[in-house]
């Protein structure tokens, strides 16, 4: 069980995200992280981010169920959208498997699931 009521699932779409037309990242390794009452969140690996476009930044949150966050800033075309991306570096055990993958905010990129 999951601190929390955390549940993590994979996800079988490929999952395709974009910020302003040009591609960031495309996974069928997705995982969907659902923490009620907030809506569910894609956590995408690092391995199929193309991570010449993330910068981290300075900023970090803490959650008491997850961990520390770290922020990543998006050269998105012609402009840099500061902190759209987060991570768990060192994720608390019960939400070990989003060690290493990438959340987006939806409300700044385009996520696109297509059914395999």
């Amino acid at each position: 069980m999951f601190a929390h009521n955390i549940s993590i699932t994979p996800v079988d779409d490929k999952i395709t995200l974009t910020c302003n037309g040009r591609k960031i990242a495309e996974t069928q390794r997705a995982l969907k992280l659902h923490e009620p009452p907030l809506m569910p969140v894609y956590y995408i690996p690092r391995d199929d981010i193309d991570m010449s476009l993330l910068r981290p930044s300075t900023h970090k949150t803490t959650c008491p169920h997850k961990g520390q966050a770290v922020y990543f800033d998006l050269s998105c075309g012609e402009e840099t959208l500061e902190n759209v991306g987060w991570s768990y570096e060192s994720p608390k055990d019960d939400v070990a498997d989003i060690k290493d993958f990438i959340a987006f905010f939806e409300s700044v990129v385009t996520i696109e699931a297509e059914d395999q």
